[in-house]
């Protein structure tokens, strides 16, 4: 056992089988691997490959016995080279997938329990290497199962556009009558893809430190990261019904995150620089980001390697609302997800980041301005307002927000100036605006009456109304004052006809016209 190899992560899966990338100290394929199952019996193979590890009751069999792993490997090596003459099926994708995951998971476990066992004592370096290669390979096939893209099924050229359209909805429908809910391009099904994700949480738990010697070797880091940031670009990982798998997706990149940072050979800027790319392109990549920094948040896995990539995360993004989303509208809206879906859901960052959150409300996109307007109202009502929030600091921070909103009333574009309404709306709901905003906010709403948008226009009649029923003004609009008011303007405009029965006749008439309310007016006149 002193002469075993230790298995490496490859960066492509044909280096396997080339001894100049592999060395001559490391785990490599020596006899040609070529794949030519035919579809139909893929499934007879994987199940005749699995059965074979089942009945060996080495739990390191995939390693200490090369054929097997040699099989698997040359599906692995036929989903990566789309030039081979048959095609991995999407059956046979999904069956590798949560045969391995299970696999692994079981692994994994009796790994804990001998660690356990040995706590204190010596492990053999022997079978360190066997249990450490025998995770790696899963990890391997797993990534390359969950990175591949299943091709699409031809049409035939010759036939009809209608006669294309109803041969992919024939496909599509025996498709989805095949396979399981929720399949991403990989053609793995969503409890497939959780089975494995969960999987490789697993395999970068803190509790395996015996196993990897301190670090996790950077290539099968690097193969996980590929494949978190493939995942997250898809809709089906991200959205819906997927949230299970966004989560998991989450906890698994913050476990890599941890463990590349610690090998401390890349930046957290250069870290999340592909993330902020993914975000600029994708809304789904956007929309899990802000699952990513909830998740950072969380007290299970808050640390500080984390609060660091959340802090670079977000200054990142905010560098990119203000320089790299003109002219593009898609790439705006991505980042205004990123930032008000961050408020919503974890307000603490927006208040810690709020120095740099704030600055992007001039960017040029509106999307970017709305978003942090969103910001901004979420950290008044969530941070600000209460009976708890009243120190002199908070009240000079929170005066500066409200101010900053107020001013946007005022906005150029329409848009914004709508959406500035509706957060006052909300900001008047949750009782979060002080009294010394009550005139200034009061006056600047009715401005927005005579705006040029009818959008505006009706905004600022709802407030209007949301301020007469939070009643800002009732120490000074109570009845007898109101009352008081309407003796004095009869008294005004009686003064401004000949006769009292003309008065009267006018008064008649303008109530014919116009009777909003059935008062009884009669008793001011008498």
């Amino acid at each position: 056992m002193t002469d075993v190899l230790e298995f490496f992560v490859p960066i492509h899966a044909r280096d396997l089988e080339d001894l100049e990338k592999t060395g001559v100290n490391q785990y490599h394929i020596s006899e040609p691997c070529e794949f030519d199952i035919h579809p139909k019996q893929q499934l007879d193979d994987l199940t005749r490959i699995f059965d074979c590890l089942h009945r060996e009751k080495s739990p390191t069999s995939l390693f200490s016995k090369p054929e097997i792993f040699t099989a698997l490997f040359s599906y692995i090596k036929a989903i990566e080279s789309p030039e081979t003459n048959q095609t991995v099926t999407k059956h046979a994708r999904h069956k590798i997938c949560h045969e391995v995951s299970e696999r692994l998971k079981k692994l994994l476990q009796i790994c804990l329990t001998y660690f356990k066992k040995k706590t204190g004592g010596v492990v053999s370096d022997a079978l360190l290497i066997c249990l450490r290669s025998t995770v790696k390979m899963y990890v391997f096939i797993l990534c390359n199962i969950l990175l591949s893209s299943l091709p699409m099924p031809e049409d035939d050229e010759n036939l009809s556009y209608s006669s294309q359209r109803s041969t992919r909805r024939r496909k599509r429908t025996r498709s989805e009558q095949d396979t399981g809910i929720g399949e991403d391009c990989s053609g793995v099904d969503q409890d497939g893809r959780e089975l494995a994700i969960t999987a490789l949480i697993d395999v970068c738990s803190p509790d395996l430190f015996t196993l990897w010697g301190g670090k996790i070797e950077e290539t099968m880091l690097n193969l996980i990261l590929r494949m978190v940031l493939h995942m997250i670009t898809q809709k089906s990982n991200v959205q819906n019904d997927a949230q299970s798998v966004s989560g998991a997706l989450a906890v698994l990149l913050l476990r890599v995150c941890d463990h590349i940072m610690a090998h401390g050979s890349v930046e957290p800027r250069d870290f999340i620089m592909p993330m902020i790319e993914l975000a600029l392109k994708t809304e789904f990549a956007s929309q899990f980001l802000t699952r990513f920094v909830s998740e950072a948040e969380s007290g299970d896995i808050s640390n500080d390697s984390t609060t660091n990539i959340v802090t670079v995360l977000v200054e990142g993004m905010a560098v990119a609302a203000l320089h790299d989303v003109s002219g593009d509208a898609g790439a705006a809206k991505n980042m205004a997800l990123f930032f008000s879906e961050v408020a919503k859901r974890c307000v603490s960052v927006t208040v810690r980041m709020a120095d740099v959150i704030v600055q992007t409300i001039h960017s040029e996109s509106y999307e970017i301005r709305k978003s942090v307007i969103t910001c901004i109202t979420e950290m008044v009502i969530q941070r600000y307002t209460g009976p708890m929030r009243s120190t002199d600091d908070e009240e000079e921070i929170k005066d500066k927000y409200l101010s900053e909103i107020l001013f946007r009333i005022m906005d150029c574009n329409p848009f914004v100036r709508n959406h500035t309404i509706h957060m006052w709306e909300r900001l008047v709901e949750a009782r979060a605006i002080p009294k010394r905003f009550h005139l200034p906010v009061t006056n600047a709403i009715l401005g927005r009456l005579e705006d040029r948008n009818h959008l505006v226009r009706d905004s600022a009649l709802q407030v209007i109304a949301c301020i007469l029923r939070k009643n800002w003004f009732g120490h000074v609009l109570n009845s007898c004052l109101v009352r008081d008011k309407l003796e004095e303007s009869r008294i005004t405009a009686a003064r401004m006809f000949d006769s009292d029965d003309m008065f009267r006749k006018g008064l008649d008439k303008l109530r014919s016209t116009c009777r909003p309310v059935e008062v009884e007016t009669n008793v001011f006149f008498l």
